[in-house]
């Protein structure tokens, strides 16, 4: 028999569309849906045979949620994370971390040993070409100069237009960006 976890996504933007489907493939998660839109959450429900649920609060109340992945605005990051994680969910949260490094250190310091699990959906971590760059760059010493390009083009819309719910800096854009050390 394959365990089901209960997943909770919460903040159901175009990016939350990517973390379900990939969820249901794996027949290992029974999904719910939770959004500030009652109707989001029904919409999604329906499109990936889960639960629509309340807002984060009930949601960490109940006994069959195991895990939930934030994929709200960034502001949001700090505050859904910490409760999660709290309440003893594991917690797989949308990138950026946080809009600060301020903000990072607090949801860091919400982790206790044996405690619910955190993750950051940055996959990029786990390229095989990763650790040979690194070798690579230990080798011959510390970058000079860095390049950031864009992965795609991307127009940001919405909450990511406003400064204080996206956060600041070319790597909180919401895009892709690929760093290369000179």
């Amino acid at each position: 028999l394959i365990a089901m976890h209960g997943v909770c996504i919460v903040g159901l933007g175009g990016y939350a569309n990517v973390h379900a489907r990939e969820l249901q493939r794996s027949k290992r998660a029974r999904l719910l849906f939770s959004s500030r839109d009652a109707a989001k959450a029904k919409d999604f429900a329906g499109k990936y045979e889960g639960e629509p649920v309340g807002i984060l609060e009930e949601v960490l109340k109940r006994k069959d949620v195991d895990a939930v992945v934030l994929c709200g605005p960034h502001d949001l990051h700090v505050t859904e994370a910490r409760a999660a994680l709290a309440a003893g969910k594991n917690v797989l949260l949308e990138k950026p971390m946080a809009r600060t490094s301020a903000e990072a250190r607090r949801i860091l310091a919400a982790l206790k040993p044996g405690g619910a699990r955190f993750m950051l959906a940055e996959n990029y971590a786990f390229l095989p070409h990763l650790p040979i760059l690194s070798d690579a760059l230990a080798r011959i010493g510390a970058p000079k100069n860095i390049l950031a390009r864009h992965w795609r083009r991307y127009r940001p819309v919405g909450w990511r237009l406003k400064l204080e719910q996206m956060g600041g800096g070319v790597l909180e854009a919401g895009k892709i960006v690929i760093l290369q050390g000179v």
